[in-house]
């Protein structure tokens, strides 16, 4: 049912997109860049967590408690931070990427 949602939706916004009379060289040159200003958001908000965390509840935050394969809290926010940066810098990069694209 679930998967059903995201093809219909997918299919949907592609039939508003051909649709529209805004070009899809400007549409995409938006995506592109709420995309990659989303994942940078999410990238600072996971450092800012992990900052706060160690900050107010550093036990919990050094514990085992949750952790990736039952490793410290901190490793696994490490991890992820590493993550979401590397997502982050592509993001950007792609987006700066397209953006020469388009303009030529």
């Amino acid at each position: 049912m679930l998967f059903a949602g995201v093809v219909g939706s997918a299919i949907a916004l592609r039939q508003a997109i051909d649709r529209s009379d805004v070009s899809q060289s400007t549409f995409t040159r938006l995506m592109v860049f709420v995309l990659a200003a989303s994942i940078v958001c999410m990238a600072v908000g996971v450092a800012g967590w992990g900052l706060l965390a160690e900050v107010y509840a550093p036990q919990t935050f050094h514990s085992a408690a949750g952790g990736i394969f039952g490793s410290p809290t901190a490793v696994s926010w490490i991890v992820s931070f590493v993550l979401f940066f590397g997502a982050a810098v592509a993001a950007v990069r792609g987006a700066r990427a397209s953006t020469s694209r388009f303009a030529h």
